[in-house]
């Protein structure tokens, strides 16, 4: 019996990250509603929770149009279930 391990693990080389594809979304969200442009890196996701390491600034814009974000975060991502962002 011939098993290659690089034909195996080929199918694994394409998958990404379980919260990335959200990440972008909000990333999107965020540049269309508030004209603010984010690093992924400074967003992250746990438990339904989304926390955001950035400025005080940019925080409180994003926390006056907070329902309106996170309306169309659930609208796009509804199985992802995001309650709060801090």
């Amino acid at each position: 019996m011939d098993f290659n391990i690089g034909t195996f693990l080929k199918k694994f080389e394409k998958l990404t990250p379980p919260d990335d594809f959200l990440k972008k979304t909000l990333i999107s969200i965020l540049e269309k509603e508030i004209s603010v442009s984010i690093k992924r890196s400074d967003i992250c996701v746990n438990g339904g929770i989304v926390y955001l390491s950035t400025s005080p600034v940019i925080k409180n814009e994003i926390f006056m149009k907070k329902p309106l974000i996170l309306e169309r975060l659930n609208s796009v991502l509804p199985q992802k279930g995001v309650v709060d962002i801090r």
